[in-house]
């Protein structure tokens, strides 16, 4: 009898050894074990997935604390497919998806502020993403490479940094919100299939060569807070004419370079500086302005035809 009990102990002990194992590894449960974590602050960081499933709903809780947030480069290079996160995630960290080939569906249902760098960089294969209205920021080469096709952004988004979009060769459609202020340097550059652009008033400054080699545009016109076209905006763009917005004051190097089917032009007198190169390797058009504008005076002093025209 004694033999027996302690058997029964020991039996019991070693049953609740490997039940602790089991939820050191599995963190309590299902497929928490493919997960590699860490304790931040408010909860728990994803930091990495080991596990060979490719449609992943990311747990809402680990060792009893709330995830939330994806750390970085937390799936960089991952073969996931889809995956959804939960409302209490609040972060997603710099390339967190970066290098994801396969992944083509991404719901994220927490108030995320940002969608960080590279977070997306190089999904070739993600062809849509809908953006919470809590993000203020896309941030550099966030969906550089990216597949999407349309993007519409919340009006929370304030800011889309350098080289957001960078060669999303499959973008036919930009829809900025109320509050987009900051387009960033290369923000679109590449874009060669981008057509409809829908730009709201507030928009201030928009970054160097921010839409060059876009050759799907044919018009382009920025809102009336814009007042200055920075270098090699519009660089390669196919346009045969293009009337620059009253508001502008300053037109910098290289905005038209590379335009090589412009005709014509259209300079209001309200551009008062126009920098050396803006019509680099264009050939054959004709400035168009005001008598006595720095149009004509940039024409004269650059040897291009030049053509009264009266601005209504």
């Amino acid at each position: 009898m004694i033999n027996m009990i302690k058997n029964t102990k020991r039996t019991v002990v070693f049953a609740l050894t490997v039940l602790a194992l089991l939820c050191l590894f599995t963190a309590c449960g299902g497929e928490k074990s493919d997960y590699k974590y860490e304790k931040v602050d408010g909860g728990i960081a994803i930091t990495g997935y080991t596990g060979k499933d490719t449609a992943l709903v990311v747990p809402e809780k680990i060792d009893g604390k709330t995830v939330v947030a994806i750390g970085e480069a937390a799936f960089d290079a991952s073969l996931i497919e889809s995956i959804e996160l939960h409302e209490g995630i609040t972060q997603i960290g710099k390339y967190a998806f970066r290098r994801c080939g396969n992944l083509n569906k991404i719901v994220i249902k927490g108030k995320i502020t940002e969608i960080a760098d590279g977070a997306f960089n190089y999904c070739v294969s993600l062809e849509s993403i809908e953006i919470p209205d809590t993000v203020e920021r896309i941030g550099e080469n966030a969906f550089g490479l990216a597949a999407v096709k349309e993007i519409v952004l919340p009006d929370s988004v304030k800011t889309v940094d350098d080289y957001a979009f960078y060669n999303c060769e499959a973008l036919t459609s930009f829809k900025g919100g109320k509050s987009l202020e900051v387009i960033g340097n290369n923000a679109f550059a590449g874009c060669v299939h981008l057509k409809e652009l829908l730009l709201e008033e507030g928009l201030r400054s928009v970054g160097e060569f921010a839409f060059s080699s876009c050759r799907s545009m044919t018009d382009i016109h920025f809102p009336s807070s814009v007042e200055t076209l920075e270098a090699g905006v519009f660089a390669g763009i196919p346009f045969e004419e293009y009337t620059v917005s009253s508001s502008v004051k300053t037109i910098r190097t290289n905005v038209f370079a590379g335009c090589k089917t412009l005709k014509k032009i259209y300079i209001p007198d309200s551009v008062e500086t126009m920098d050396l190169n803006i019509f680099v390797d264009c050939k054959g058009f004709i400035i168009c302005g005001i008598r006595d504008s720095a149009a004509e005076i940039y024409a004269d002093v650059h040897g291009y035809k030049f053509e009264e025209y009266n601005f209504e």
